[in-house]
């Protein structure tokens, strides 16, 4: 269905792109949807841009944009320390999706980073901080989509794959806090979004959280959230 589909990606720094994230990414959302039983047979899907999928169902085109729910501050540091300093410890709770460091401090900080150094997590932050990424990446993505160039299809579906590293996610705690956020299904807006990481998948639509699942299988026995080398 997907010839271009690879089992694994590249640490972040080491050769990591959208020709090994999307496939990844297209991969583990159809499981999911295929799990929740959204998907309708035959289907034909048909990887492109701008979306970067295309489901040709017997009744109508959905088209799929994917997208990679990190901080940058984040993802920074992993591609810093998977290149410079590969026995750096990265604490998550030092670069958050607000954090905002330039590419000189963190080489700073990794050149002595031997052990987890930040504030650490209490009380709901991980949720916060999942949900907060997450309702970023669909306002991002929603201003694109009502932008010219997107191929024509009857509806438009968002998979938002967070693959930020942490503690134990609370999914029914994350997931309320996305309550107050209703903007789809508006004219030029995504109908469905999935929010997945490897082992939990959550669906919203018009009504608001409409699926929602902790124990996913494994696409692979290499996840994408493998960011760093090891």
């Amino acid at each position: 269905m997907l010839a271009t589909w690879v089992p694994s990606v590249s640490p972040r720094g080491l050769g990591r792109g959208k020709h090994e994230t999307e496939p990844w990414i297209s991969r583990r959302f159809l499981l999911a949807a295929l799990h929740f039983g959204t998907l309708q047979f035959p289907l034909s899907v048909r990887p492109g841009d701008r979306p970067d999928l295309m489901l040709d169902f017997p009744t109508h085109t959905v088209g799929v944009e994917l997208t990679e729910v990190v901080a940058r501050s984040l993802a920074q540091a992993d591609a810093i320390a998977n290149k410079h300093y590969p026995s750096a410890v990265v604490d998550a709770s030092l670069f958050l999706r607000e954090t905002q460091l330039a590419p000189q401090e963190i080489h700073q900080h990794l050149q002595s980073a031997d052990t987890l150094a930040g504030p650490g997590w209490s009380g709901d932050s991980v949720e916060r901080e999942w949900a907060a990424g997450v309702l970023d990446a669909i306002n991002d993505k929603t201003d694109s989509l009502k932008k010219s160039g997107y191929r024509q299809a009857d509806a438009y579906w968002l998979v938002a794959y967070v693959s930020t590293p942490g503690p134990a996610l609370d999914l029914e705690v994350a997931t309320k806090l996305l309550s107050p956020f209703h903007p789809l299904g508006q004219r030029h807006g995504f109908s469905v979004v999935f929010i997945l990481t490897t082992r939990s998948a959550v669906v919203l639509t018009e009504a608001g959280v409409a699926e929602m699942t902790d124990d996913m299988p494994e696409p692979s026995s290499k996840s994408l959230e493998r960011s760093r080398a090891g």
